[in-house]
């Protein structure tokens, strides 16, 4: 009877342990929606004041609230990968343009979510007129200049980066209306929560020791009854402890060697290979699918670059036939000339060949007569 009263005990222990951190959630909360409070319109400053991590936690937070995972991320292709609590912190080994970009285009995307007509930045503008576009629309905002020159943004991290978004995401919760409120906590219904929970374990520590005490019980029962069925064994008894005959113990009246022979003569019957078929046609409907789905999104680009492909082909050939004309006319004239010149060579070969045969057949004659 010295149980119930130990966890009772520490039932009521556990229960002022619980009651002495139960203003902590609200503080806690209130501290955890500090960050996303929205600076006031005039003075915004992009002074670095906190550690580089507090304001990676804070920009992630604060992105969230946009959906820029859909409307940034995967706005178009190749998808960005979402942040990490250390991207603008430190930097990222060897991406160090690839990081410069990410930190140009979502320094842009949250201009334009503000109202600033911007354009978005690529990937091999010039840095220093990138990073002079993006903070003159700052500027516009009515962020003040900072205190540290803009070659500190170019590294895409640090403090001065982390603080730049953190105060531009400021100003585009504000632009888009975005509100946070603080949390309302229901006290009366917290004790009463823990007061039901304290119950349910006095409950179940009791019934945890009504167990134990019959488990003990039919423990010390089993074991008297086993010693004295160990001394009498009625018939009916032995009756009763024969198995029923669906659960007995098969046994097998087959000849072994029949069976084997008749395993040898099945088995090929019964083995079943299964092969993939490339004629199947669930796997052509499904690449057929596929394929629709690819000719589909690729199919406005490719048209577009065939038609200005025709354009440009139509065009040229346009000009190779203006220019053939204009050949033909200017040397139209040469044209006849060399014809006629040609027919006049044609003439003198004939004449000569005539004139050759006659010279060698007189050379001959005299040689014969000679």
């Amino acid at each position: 009877m010295q149980r119930p009263s130990s966890s009772r005990k520490a039932s009521s222990q556990r229960q002022t342990a619980d009651e002495e951190p139960s203003a902590a959630p609200a503080v806690q909360e209130q501290a955890n929606l500090a960050p996303l409070r929205v600076a006031p319109a005039a003075g915004r400053s992009m002074e670095a004041k906190l550690p580089e991590d507090v304001y990676m936690d804070q920009i992630i937070q604060k992105l969230q609230l946009l959906n820029y995972e859909r409307d940034f991320c995967r706005r178009k292709k190749p998808y960005r990968n979402s942040l990490t609590p250390s991207y603008f912190a430190v930097q990222q080994g060897a991406g160090a343009n690839e990081q410069f970009f990410y930190f140009t285009s979502l320094a842009a995307w949250l201009l334009q979510l503000s109202g600033t007509n911007i354009p978005t930045p690529k990937e091999f503008d010039d840095p220093n007129a990138t990073l002079h576009a993006l903070l003159q629309a700052m500027r516009s905002l009515g962020f003040a200049n900072p205190s540290y020159p803009p070659t500190k943004l170019s590294s895409a991290h640090g403090k001065e980066v982390c603080a730049m978004l953190d105060g531009l995401l400021d100003v585009t919760i504000e632009r888009k209306g975005v509100v946070i409120r603080k949390p309302v906590y229901g006290i009366e219904r917290l004790e009463e929560d823990t007061a039901e929970d304290d119950i349910e374990d006095d409950g179940a520590d009791i019934a945890t020791m009504a167990v134990q005490d019959a488990a003990d019980e039919s423990e010390e029962d089993e074991a008297a009854w086993g010693r004295q069925s160990m001394l009498v064994t009625s018939p009916t008894t032995a009756k009763a402890a024969e198995p029923a005959p669906e659960k007995q113990l098969l046994v097998a009246t087959v000849d072994p060697m029949q069976w084997k022979l008749e395993v040898e003569r099945v088995a090929p019957k019964l083995r079943i290979t299964l092969a993939a078929d490339m004629r199947d046609w669930r796997q052509h409907l499904e690449a057929a699918h596929s394929n629709s789905q690819l000719l589909g999104s690729s199919w406005p680009e490719a048209r577009a670059a065939l038609e200005r492909l025709v354009g440009e082909v139509g065009a040229s050939v346009e000009k190779i036939d203006s220019r053939e004309r204009q050949l033909n006319s200017q040397f139209e004239g040469l044209l006849g000339q060399y014809q006629d010149t040609r027919q006049q060579l044609v003439a003198a070969q004939e004449q000569y060949n005539r004139c050759g045969h006659r010279g060698v057949y007189k050379y001959h004659t005299s040689c014969f007569l000679a």
